[in-house]
């Protein structure tokens, strides 16, 4: 019966050995990387952010599921030297009362990209149309009225008011 005891109080002894082992190995990491990182900063900004929707940005896909009688649409590559004009223009349009809507479309976005080619093709069938540049769509009731490329654009939303 001494030997029962004994190696239970053994074992019972390893135990309490390893579980100090392990805390002191725990310690010793957190105090190094307490030593190599800093203190940790968990401060609150004081800024609440919240995420928006954008629904300015579509995709070529949904150019015709706009339920607006008529709109414009820019579909843009990010490289175009005149986009910040473009937009300039398009921002000094929306201040307007009677301005119809403006949508835009990056052409350089993943989900446009089936829809960029070598030939420009502006037709009303989202299936077939495609863009080589920078382009200016009028859209009224769910058709393409009129398109613009190169420095046409520029001219239209110049004169648009």
């Amino acid at each position: 019966m001494k030997k029962k005891v004994k190696t239970q109080t053994n074992d019972l002894s390893k135990l309490i050995l390893i579980f100090v082992i392990v805390c002191i190995v725990f310690i010793a990491f957190y105090g190094l990387t307490y030593l190599l990182k800093g203190n940790p900063k968990y401060t609150y900004n004081g800024s609440d952010d919240v995420t928006a929707i954008n629904y300015e940005n579509i995709i070529v896909g949904s150019l015709f599921k706009i339920n607006k009688d008529s709109y414009y649409v820019l579909a843009y590559k990010k490289d175009d030297l005149y986009l910040d004009l473009y937009k300039s223009y398009i921002s000094n349009y929306k201040e307007s009362d009677k301005a119809i809507n403006f949508y835009y479309i990056n052409l350089d976005d993943g989900f446009n990209k089936k829809y960029v080619s070598d030939k420009q093709n502006i037709v009303n069938d989202i299936n077939k149309i495609t863009f080589k540049d920078t382009t200016l769509l009028k859209i009224e009731k769910g058709k393409i009225v009129a398109n613009y490329t190169g420095t046409k654009i520029e001219d239209v939303l110049s004169k648009i008011k």
